[in-house]
């Protein structure tokens, strides 16, 4: 497990700006989800991690938003060392943040943690390096797999309708076993 914690911090963001834009978008009638997201960097380093966890869910799961946006994910188990990293994580973001935002744990149910598999910019790969020849269209191949050893991005994500801010795992690289 690799997760860096020292001098962390977030790129910069604009609430202000965000929030007007969000206004205009509400007033608009197309509010969306409306989500921004952040890097964490470590000095002048963006964050990038790696670890070796076993699935809990059965390969890539699929989403469809009620903006028609699709999202896809990968369910992993985690341990206590995760976990207590991921504590300085949740500080920085808490303090960079607006007062009005909550956050949203990324783990969930007490070691389960969800890894974003973004897509390319015309949505028909995943943007993301992997052993197996996988794409938004044929990913079954994953759920035969137990275990990945994953090295994901890590980015802090604020929610302006729902005034939710967490962490995000996005996938730079795989190796599915």
């Amino acid at each position: 497990m690799n997760f860096p914690t020292a001098n962390l911090s977030l790129v910069s963001i604009d609430f202000d700006q965000l929030e007007k834009k969000y206004e205009q978008a509400v007033a608009a009638g197309k509010p969306g989800r409306f989500l921004a997201t952040s890097r964490f960097k470590s000095g002048l380093l963006k964050v990038t991690a790696q670890f070796d966890a076993p699935f809990c869910t059965n390969g890539i799961n699929y989403h469809e938003f009620d903006d028609g946006k699709k999202a896809y994910s990968l369910g992993v188990e985690v341990d206590l060392s995760i976990i207590d990293a991921l504590k300085v994580y949740e500080d920085v973001i808490k303090n960079f943040a607006p007062d009005d935002f909550i956050f949203d744990s990324c783990i969930k149910n007490d070691e389960q943690l969800y890894l974003k598999c973004k897509l390319s910019a015309d949505g028909k790969q995943f943007a993301f390096k992997s052993n197996l020849k996988i794409s938004p269209k044929n990913y079954a191949e994953v759920s035969t797999c137990s275990a990945v050893t994953a090295t994901v991005d890590l980015s802090g994500y604020f929610n302006l309708k729902e005034k939710k801010m967490g962490i995000m795992f996005a996938l730079r690289d795989t190796v599915f076993v």
